[in-house]
């Protein structure tokens, strides 16, 4: 910011001490200060912009107008061009940028557009920071543009094309440069011939005719015709390099975008499903995880280019199509695209004629692995590709058999392309693994049965799914009722025909058998890829018990709104956004359709400062958790105001009280509760050592020192466990030991305490809080008997730092330390 003398700043304190009139509607005119500084010259406006902005527009006063005022007088201020120089625009766009106060930040972005930005004469290209600021300033007015957002002040339409005009306009023929799709295509089209390029040109001018929610028969036959000059081996090509690359832009993302870059790029989609060739599905299938990416206010990247990739892969037989399908909805964080990919699995079951739960398993592809991955010979030199770990290890030998750390160069020359292809197609298997891995973990709790003989097709004798499978506690029954456990990897078990196979699960099991496999399992090396011998097990509690009906064992923790948003999508609930409006929302629910339930983790929003408590959105940023109830699947649902005053039914239907939680399933029960935790446990700010100071006005202090030190819920007694059995085989066994909340680790300075629920540390001997974003590290050998507790992997992590805190060289973690 330039500097600004006291004077301005005085002026401003003396403004805001007069009544706030009115006149005409509007704060700046009802202000006898605020109605002189607009009628000063530029240069003085300038100056009182700049010290508008250095004071902010944080004020203690409940009463907001003052707020509004300096916001009105600001936007009255831009009407006039200032003379201002390019750092000032870059700071005053910053500004703006920053402003929390609802419909201020697009609507001065306007007058900057207006009224600003022409006085620096840009013309395209323009420099890197020239594009930068100008990339920022759309992105500030994109939120109020989108056709398909009903709110959308379209004043902002003319004011964006101006700005897409300076970031580098249309490329004829295909559509706004910037986009990576479109940069790959512009630069094919350039080195085409004319007469090839004009081919292409009229392909794409058609691809750009898609509004329909589906291509007509005519549309498809005019694509035919276009398509036969050309090629359908040609179309693959180009389409396997652009497809790929939707979504993944230089970090810019404009709404206007979807009618220059998107409406061609949904046609092309459709003019895939006139390509035969499997190769088509790998390309569609990262274009529709690309278009499912989040985008705020905005949804997804692109709904219709997501609905056009379902339509084609819906309409293929390869297990690839459903694989890509599956992979996308694992990633997808927004309810309506969730249920759009549902539908489109379930239309792909009926028309192949199998239950749709079990479509994703039947169309798990194999990526040709064998022995768990790929063996390639580059001109003599070998690679072994690995994938027993669930990521893809990469072991290379020489000509002469020497081990390399990577590929010779003569291979990435000679084969360079081929190699891109292999490291893709890795990336798919990786992405497949975390899938089947997802729904297994999903499956061991729905009890699911398998006949012997399909579970060994799917899983057992399936080259990628076994993976998996062969680390997994399996259970088998000739009759339905004695269940006997095995792990592939280890037993092989003699399992008559006929018999069924199912999921183990710790909760139908005594300690002593649970301790035993858990025993079992560590002895042998075997990573499990999620926690199912050391799985978490949820018990009544007398609390409970007596409250009958509901259970608080997670009610009053503060958590990130949009973390807990997406842990509920990843675990199968249904939840919304809350926003800081006049409207009520349904709880966070799940439903367990076999037992005919459904389960209601009540939540509100958290705070009532629009700015400090929500996004620019209005959406919260953060909740305050209640209770957990039980209802009949379909009994009517409850609801409760955005900013909390309790749940009840609607209006329309009569109270219906909740389950006793005695009458719950114990595996039902412990399931749904295992959830609640890891929501908590994942999404608390109490796990955030940012909030040490509470956040906004230290309002959530209390509560992050009560979580980040408190006492221990079950996810954090479990890891308790985990780790009484780790230490003794890990080098600093002799400096940590486990003592009731936490895992103590004598250091070469100091003593430390990591909480085993939240990861925070204490620095004894006076319980200072020391705050560490850990490296990687710790014992290169040491193999944790499960995957997926990240808080259990840092408090390792930590351990081994502070345990030789003598050699830390981060001067952020020693000063603290030395801190007595």
């Amino acid at each position: 910011m330039r500097t600004i003398p006291d004077s301005y700043n005085e002026k401003i304190s003396e403004m805001l001490t007069l009544p706030i009139a009115y006149r005409n509607s509007s704060y700046v005119w009802g202000n006898p200060i605020a109605t002189q500084i607009v009628r000063l010259p530029a240069e003085e406006q300038a100056n009182y912009l700049f010290a508008i902005f250095e004071r902010g527009f944080e004020l203690e006063a409940q009463d907001q107008r003052p707020m509004y005022l300096l916001g009105a007088l600001v936007g009255e201020i831009l009407k006039t061009q200032l003379p201002l120089s390019e750092e000032d625009f870059t700071n005053l766009l910053q500004a703006i940028s920053n402003m929390k106060l609802e419909g201020f930040g697009y609507s001065l972005g306007n007058l900057l557009v207006d009224n600003q930005i022409g006085q620096f004469d840009l013309k395209p290209p323009l420099t890197p920071v020239w594009r930068q600021r100008i990339g920022e300033l759309r992105q500030l007015l994109s939120p109020n543009y989108s056709p398909s957002y009903s709110g959308a002040d379209w004043s902002v339409a003319p004011r964006m094309q101006k700005l897409a005009e300076l970031l580098g306009g249309l490329e004829e023929g295909v559509g706004e440069r910037g986009d990576d799709w479109v940069d790959a295509a512009s630069t094919d089209l350039k080195a085409m011939n004319a007469e090839q390029r004009a081919l292409w040109v009229e392909l794409l001018s058609h691809a750009r005719n898609s509004k329909d929610s589906k291509p007509k028969e005519k549309w498809l036959n005019r694509a035919d015709e276009l398509i036969t000059p050309i090629g359908h081996d040609e179309l693959l090509a180009h389409l396997q390099k652009w497809l790929p690359l939707f979504g993944k832009d230089d970090g810019w993302w404009f709404a206007d975008r979807e009618d220059s870059n998107d409406a061609p790029f949904k046609g092309l989609v459709w003019m895939a499903s006139r390509i035969q060739d499997p190769a088509i599905i790998r390309a569609l299938g990262a274009a529709l995880r690309g278009s499912v990416k989040s985008r705020g206010r905005a949804g997804v990247r692109s709904q219709k280019v997501c609905n056009a990739i379902l339509w084609v892969l819906s309409s293929r037989d390869e297990v690839e199509a459903v694989a890509a399908i599956a992979a996308a909805k694992r990633v997808v964080k927004h309810g309506a695209i969730l249920k759009t990919i549902e539908k489109a699995l379930t239309e792909i079951a009926t028309r192949l004629q199998v239950a749709p739960d079990e479509l994703e398993e039947l169309s798990i592809p194999d990526f040709g692995l064998e022995n768990g991955g790929w063996k390639r010979d580059f001109d003599g030199n070998n690679l072994e590709v690995s994938f027993s770990t669930g990521k893809a290890i990469w072991n290379w030998t020489s000509k002469d058999g020497k081990a390399l750390k990577s590929a010779p160069a003569s291979v990435k020359t000679a084969f360079g392309d081929e190699l891109k292809e292999l490291k893709t197609q890795a990336s798919e298997v990786e992405k497949v693994l975390i899938t089947i891995k997802d729904r297994l973990d999903l499956a061991v709790r729905d009890e699911k049965v398998w006949p012997l003989e399909a579970w060994q097709e799917r899983y057992l004798l399936h080259s990628l799914a076994s993976l998996v499978a062969t680390r997994v506690i399996w259970e088998w029954s000739a009759d339905g009722n004695n269940w006997s456990g095995f792990v592939p990897q280890l037993d092989s078990p003699t399992i008559p025909n006929g018999a069924q196979i199912r999921l183990w699960h710790p909760i139908f099991h005594s300690v002593e058998i649970v301790l035993q496999w858990r025993q079992r399992l560590e002895d042998n090396a075997i990573q499990q890829p999620w926690k199912q011998a050391h799985r978490e097990i949820y018990r009544l509690t007398d609390a409970e018990r007596t409250t009958e009906t509901y259970s608080n064992r997670f009610a009053a923790h503060i958590l990130k709104q949009h973390q807990f948003n997406a842990l509920c999508t990843a675990r199968g609930w249904k939840n919304q956004l809350r926003l800081m409006v006049d409207d009520s929302y349904k709880p966070a629910t799940k439903y367990w359709p076999r037992y005919g339930m459904r389960v209601e983790f009540w939540i509100e929003g958290s705070g009532d400062n629009y700015g400090e408590d929500t996004n620019e959105t209005g959406t919260y940023w953060r909740l305050v958790t209640d209770q957990v109830r039980f209802y009949p699947q379909d009994a009517p649902e409850n609801h409760a105001h955005a900013s909390g005053g309790g749940y009840a039914a609607n209006y329309r239907n009569q109270p219906v009280t909740a389950l006793r939680l005695e009458e719950i399933p114990p595996l039902i029960f412990s399931e749904t509760m295992r959830d609640v935790d890891l929501f908590v446990g994942v999404s608390s700010i109490g796990n955030d050592p940012t909030w040490q100071d509470g956040g906004p006005q230290g309002h959530f202090r209390d509560y992050w020192e009560r979580y980040g030190f408190g006492e221990l819920e079950e996810s954090a007694k479990s890891r308790a466990d985990t780790l009484s059995r780790l230490i003794p085989r890990l080098k600093i066994r002799d400096k940590a030991r486990i003592e009731g909340r936490f895992l103590h680790v004598k250091g070469q300075v100091r003593d430390y305490k990591i909480h085993l629920g939240s990861g925070n540390i204490l620095m004894e001997p006076n319980d200072q809080y020391l705050c560490i974003v850990p490296k990687s590290g710790g014992d290169s050998e040491l193999l944790l008997p499960f995957e997926g507790d990240r808080t259990l992997t840092l408090i390792i992590s930590k351990a081994f730092l502070l345990a030789e805190d003598d050699k830390i060289k981060d001067q952020t973690i020693l000063s603290q330390i030395r801190r007595e």
